[in-house]
């Protein structure tokens, strides 16, 4: 027979263990998004939905396109898609390391026309590199945190294929 002891000990793992089987949510993630990703750089992100957007949800490979503020954590602002020249969002290509790669990985569990805060680590962004703001003259101090307000204005644009013939050598010269 098992000591009252024992069977306490025994009853309150099984409790633990059905604590622990709830659905495990990775990183500063907002109320409306729940991170179910295992890959350890996600778990480091975190993305809070502001706005939801009819679209469908970003990929990769496939051309988003977004406008952005991104600010320090003491609240400096050092890029905004609004304040650069010709205010035009940026497009690119998602998951090929065009853009910082918090950008990669949190863009691709939004949706087209959604708009949401989100966190990244300095190792994800710049990292301990020196480098100076796009806005103002001001150094983004290294190994800096930053946050950034996205607005996902589409997503899943197909690349564009361009005729390699637009770009071929005349087949004849003047010289000739």
């Amino acid at each position: 027979m098992r000591s009252l002891a024992t069977q306490a000990l025994l009853l309150a793992s099984t409790q633990a263990v059905k604590i622990s089987t709830e659905p495990d949510v990775y990183g500063p993630n907002g109320q409306d998004y729940t991170n179910e990703s295992a890959n350890y750089d996600m778990s480091l992100i975190g993305i809070d939905i502001t706005s939801h957007g009819h679209g469908g949800k970003c990929e990769n490979g496939k051309w988003a396109t977004v406008h952005w503020s991104g600010s320090l954590k003491d609240g400096r602002v050092f890029t905004d898609s609004h304040s650069e020249p010709g205010a035009h969002p940026k497009t690119f290509a998602l998951g090929s390391n065009n853009v910082w790669k918090c950008w990669d990985l949190a863009i691709t569990q939004l949706h087209a026309g959604d708009k949401a805060h989100i966190s990244c680590p300095s190792t994800l962004v710049y990292g301990t590199a020196k480098v100076v703001a796009p806005l103002g003259d001001d150094a983004v101090p290294k190994g800096s945190d930053v946050d950034f307000d996205i607005e996902v204005v589409d997503c899943n644009i197909p690349p564009v294929r361009t005729n390699p013939e637009t770009y071929a050598q005349p087949k004849t010269t003047p010289m000739q």
